[in-house]
């Protein structure tokens, strides 16, 4: 029983480290994340989950990854010009769910080890020539990545 307490003990303490560790390195890597209205951003989530919402007028680009941790992006109400946005995820046991704008053309390049990615977004061929583009990369590694319109939110 003595053993037992001890071991329960020693991994809770183990697994506070790991969060708080996690915490650190998150906000070192982070730029952008804490203001909605930042054309670029990177967030990160290690050994925990973030929320983030874009309220961008001109998205540039993003960037999210996260290792024993979640991820939920929302760019419903972020602006992308003429030039385009992208977005990198990266995602290593854990996930990442993105909700973009119906009206916006969504190009993904994924690379899958023991994942997926999941791409629910408006048809190419019901969007218009001019429709703006996000060009996203998703890796996913032992993890899943989500991106979905508002509709199928």
């Amino acid at each position: 029983m003595k053993r037992l307490l001890k071991t329960i003990v020693v991994m809770a303490a183990v697994s506070a480290g790991l969060w708080g560790l996690g915490l650190v390195l998150a906000r070192r890597f982070e730029h952008g994340a804490g203001y909605a209205d930042a054309d670029e951003f990177r967030i990160a989530a290690f050994w925990g989950g973030r929320e983030f919402t874009s309220t961008s007028t001109n998205l540039i680009s993003g960037w999210a990854v996260t290792v024993l941790g979640g991820i939920a992006l929302d760019l419903r109400e972020a602006k992308i010009g003429s030039a385009g946005a992208s977005l990198a995820l990266h995602t290593t046991v854990g996930g990442i769910a993105v909700i973009v704008p119906s009206d916006w053309r969504v190009v993904v390049d994924s690379t899958v080890k023991a994942g997926e990615v999941q791409v629910h977004t408006t048809d190419q061929d019901d969007l218009p020539g001019d429709a703006p583009v996000l060009h996203v990369t998703a890796t996913a590694r032992s993890g899943g990545i989500a991106i979905t319109t508002r509709d199928a939110a």
